[in-house]
């Protein structure tokens, strides 16, 4: 594995993601010491016990002398983090997101930046149902899409050091525009949890006992992002409301055209609709 080396690298908020990259560069060489800083201790001792930092803080003055930083934080707290983090980061280090948000948090996160830092937007689009150091492993970007989102006054090389990052550990990186990027997202990220939370919600309310007893793989398979933190996806959904609002009126309208069909008794039209988004859902398989 070959990408950029970092001496010194902070991760502030040490969870699946930040410490499942800290698992994969650390074992090719690419990072020297790592520091995380959060606020909870119990987190941050079962990453230093799993190896995926050496040192941990939870002082914002950790990150001072890194040359990479990572924010891993909840979407909601990013701008914030900068403004905290500002006073104690070094010239020349290269700060990075792993929001699944970037309208607005992109252009609000570079201006709370010293002169000499520079900040690039990233969204790992990997990951699970599941939080904190002890979800963090290996290779769980190998394969999967990466949007980096650099704000307007990002320099071309800290672009390129964004991109060479994840695509040192085999992440499928794709430079976006933050507003396309939310976009996207709201349509085959944000519209799902939602519809895994309301369907986990709805299937349950009649006969909830039985249903809970009696689901089998397929409601389990299709709910399972359902399990994703309630205040996690709160602050995606109003972060980016626009976006996610499109969406579902775009899903509700197929779903009524879907009720439609079966109220008026059109198998037909019904088998048809299924038909097309099964070939949707083959064309991504491809």
């Amino acid at each position: 594995m070959t990408g950029p080396r970092f001496e010194r690298v902070a991760i502030v908020g040490v969870g699946l993601i930040g410490g499942s990259l800290a698992l994969d560069c650390r074992a090719a060489g690419l990072w020297g010491s790592v520091v995380g800083v959060g606020r909870t201790r119990a987190n941050l001792d079962i990453a230093l016990s799993r190896r995926l930092i050496d040192e941990a803080s939870q002082e914002v003055a950790a990150v001072a002398g890194a040359d990479l930083c990572l924010l891993a934080t909840p979407v909601g707290s990013l701008v914030a983090m900068a403004e905290a983090l500002a006073p104690h980061l070094s010239p020349g280090c290269l700060v990075t997101d792993v929001g699944s948000v970037k309208g607005g948090i992109v252009e609000g996160v570079a201006a709370a930046l010293p002169a000499g830092v520079d900040f690039v937007g990233s969204h790992p689009v990997a990951g699970s149902e599941q939080q904190g150091a002890g979800a963090a492993r290996q290779g769980l970007f190998a394969g999967a899409p990466c949007i980096v989102c650099p704000p307007a006054t990002a320099t071309p090389a800290a672009v390129e050091q964004t991109r060479a990052l994840w695509a040192a550990v085999g992440a499928r990186v794709e430079v976006m525009e933050p507003g396309r990027h939310d976009r996207i997202l709201a349509a085959v990220s944000h519209l799902p949890h939602l519809v895994a939370y309301a369907l986990a919600a709805a299937a349950l309310e009649d006969d909830g006992e039985a249903c809970r007893r009696l689901a089998g793989t397929g409601f389990q398979d299709t709910t399972r992002i359902a399990r994703s933190s309630p205040e996690l996806w709160r602050d995606i959904c109003m972060l980016n409301r626009d976006a996610v609002l499109a969406s579902l009126d775009r899903f509700e309208a197929r779903l009524a055209a879907m009720r439609a069909a079966i109220a008026g008794g059109d198998g037909d039209a019904l088998a048809a609709r299924f038909a097309a988004a099964r070939a949707a859902v083959e064309e991504i398989d491809e």
